[in-house]
């Protein structure tokens, strides 16, 4: 039942991980690149990503705060880049 619960219609299967609903293995990844700092580099990545994601599933799935099997690598080669990547999740 609490499977049937988490999952609202989407493309994908989910489960409950830590009071949250995630996708169980469905990733989304961004970039945030060219940037003065890491900080606005990781920003930018995030807000990407939450765009996607929003236009994809929903406002429901655009917290990356409660997203899933996070991965961040930032670099500073010409400029800050990041590259993120997670299971995007919502409060089912």
């Amino acid at each position: 039942m609490a499977a049937a619960a988490c999952n609202p219609g989407t493309f994908h299967d989910e489960r409950r991980e830590g009071g949250v609903c995630c996708f169980t293995d469905h990733y989304h990844s961004a970039v945030g690149a060219g940037e003065t700092s890491k900080a606005k580099a990781l920003s930018a990545a995030i807000s990407s990503w939450k765009d996607f994601v929003w236009l994809e599933y929903g406002l429901a799935y655009t917290n990356w705060s409660i997203a899933h099997g996070k991965s961040v690598v930032c670099t500073s080669t010409n400029g800050w880049t990041c590259t993120i990547e997670a299971r995007a999740c919502h409060h089912g």
